[in-house]
C-alpha cells in the first residue's frame, strides 16, 4: 500500500467526475512513462507530441534554408 496527499482542489474534482485515485495514478504514471521514452508506454499521443515537435523544427529549418538560398541568389544577380 501507498500513500498520498490529495490537495482539496484535486479531491473535489476527481469526487466531480467520478476518478478513483489508483485509476488517476496508473493513467498519471503511463503518460509519465511514455514521456521517458518507455517503449511499452510510448502510445500515440506521445507519438503525436513527438511528430509535432519534428514538424515545427522542420519548418523553422526550412525557413532558414530558403533565406540562405535568397542570399546565394541575390549574389550571383550581383
Amino acid at each position: 500500500m501507498t500513500s498520498m496527499k490529495v490537495s482539496l482542489q484535486n479531491k473535489a474534482l476527481a469526487e466531480q467526475y467520478k476518478i478513483k485515485y489508483s485509476h488517476a495514478f496508473r493513467v498519471g504514471l503511463g503518460i509519465l512513462l511514455a514521456e521517458r521514452g518507455v517503449q511499452e508506454y510510448d502510445g500515440n499521443l506521445n507519438f503525436m507530441r513527438k511528430m509535432g515537435r519534428i514538424s515545427a523544427v522542420l519548418s523553422q529549418k526550412c525557413q532558414e534554408l530558403d533565406e540562405i538560398n535568397q542570399k546565394i541568389a541575390e549574389k550571383q544577380v550581383k
